[in-house]
């Protein structure tokens, strides 16, 4: 199990999981990433400072009677106090949350002030009322600094020289037994668990045997067959808030689209390698993994107008899809609207004559709510 795990389980929720793990780094990688960070944020330090910078976490502050529990604060004597609040999600800042913060940071901080939100969406309206109501309160001394989670890993794997190629090369050292710097481990591992918990990551290979299931049907007109057909990917219906249960392979049912090749059938089944679920667009185009993908305007523009009620998606990384020997045709019309999401053990996809053999109830696993 990851260190970042383990030392995440002792909070509350992803937001203060995510917080500590980043104060954790903060601590650590003091030489390079820790002053990347505070750049980033608008803080300058010099070299023989960082030493002497101190981070802490969920410190319980009382101002006028209002109580805050800062999620982490980054500070040095009377040079910066720097407060940072998380968010996951659409789980949106809170003005009056920022008030609380900026008064404890206007009347107690020192030096150069700032109050850092890192969320995973950016919200203009939102981020603009927060700047509203400090000013309102005149709390001038205090700066509202917003940081994407997406924008928090392009730091570290800059500073820590962990971009694709260094990453790789990272795990591989690992891999092999070969030395690796304390921090350039920890910043691997960060990397691994942090970005699991921001975008609910899961690595199909990595998850226990009862956790996934083998099979799941997604219905596809011709866009998606020629997504997962030529770039490996699969976007997962987003109707499911929280996206499906996890499973070992995707088989995909070509709808009556004419441009599909083979509509009425299931034609192809691939393995599932990773899924991201509740992501931006702005996080899926950062993903390396879906680089090429991103990089065909077409593509990209249509993915920009996937969006639930949150204003996010899901997407998932898949092995190279298989052409069944022989597809699968649909049995009973009426039937056709059940197949989204449905779920089958490996061995009923290979021996099904028609999607009919797919309903058997004794055969079925427990769907998706």
């Amino acid at each position: 199990m990851n260190l970042f795990n383990l030392h995440g389980k002792h909070f509350r929720n992803d937001e203060n999981r995510l917080t500590a793990n980043l104060a954790v780094l903060l601590n650590e990688a003091r030489r390079r990433f820790m002053p990347a960070f505070l750049m980033r944020v608008g803080v300058r330090v010099r070299q023989q400072e960082i030493p002497n910078i101190k981070v802490a976490l969920q410190q319980v502050r009382v101002h006028e009677d209002a109580v805050s529990i800062l999620d982490a604060t980054v500070t040095l004597g009377d040079r910066f106090s720097v407060v940072i609040e998380s968010k996951v999600g659409r789980n949106s800042i809170s003005p009056s949350q920022a008030l609380k913060y900026g008064r404890w940071l206007a009347s107690y901080g020192a030096g150069d002030r700032a109050l850092v939100f890192i969320t995973q969406l950016r919200e203009p309206a939102i981020e603009q009322s927060v700047r509203s109501e400090l000013q309102a309160a005149g709390i001038n001394s205090v700066r509202c600094v917003f940081f994407l989670w997406r924008e928090l890993f392009e730091v570290l794997r800059e500073s820590e020289g962990l971009d694709d190629v260094g990453f790789k090369r990272c795990e591989q050292r690992i891999r092999k037994g070969l030395s690796v710097s304390s921090v350039e481990r920890l910043s691997y591992l960060f990397l691994n668990e942090v970005e699991k918990m921001a975008f609910e990551l899961s690595v199909v290979d990595q998850l226990a045997v009862g956790e996934v299931t083998d099979v799941v049907i997604q219905v596809q007109d011709e866009w998606f067959m020629r997504a997962a057909l030529e770039h490996n990917v699969w976007f997962p219906p987003s109707q499911s808030i929280h996206g499906l249960k996890p499973a070992k392979y995707v088989a995909y049912y070509q709808t009556k689209d004419n441009r599909n090749g083979l509509p009425k059938y299931i034609s192809h089944i691939a393995r599932i390698v990773k899924v991201w679920k509740r992501v931006s667009y702005e996080d899926a185009r950062s993903l390396p993994e879906f680089k090429d993908f991103f990089a065909n305007a077409e593509l990209a523009s249509t993915v920009a107008k996937f969006k639930n009620k949150e204003g996010l998606f899901h997407i998932a990384l898949t092995g190279k899809a298989t052409a069944l020997a022989h597809p699968i045709p649909l049995g009973n019309p009426s039937t056709a609207q059940f197949l989204a999401k449905k779920r089958f053990p490996f061995t009923r996809m290979l021996s099904a004559k028609t999607t009919d053999d797919l309903f058997a109830a004794k055969h079925t696993e427990p769907q998706d709510e």
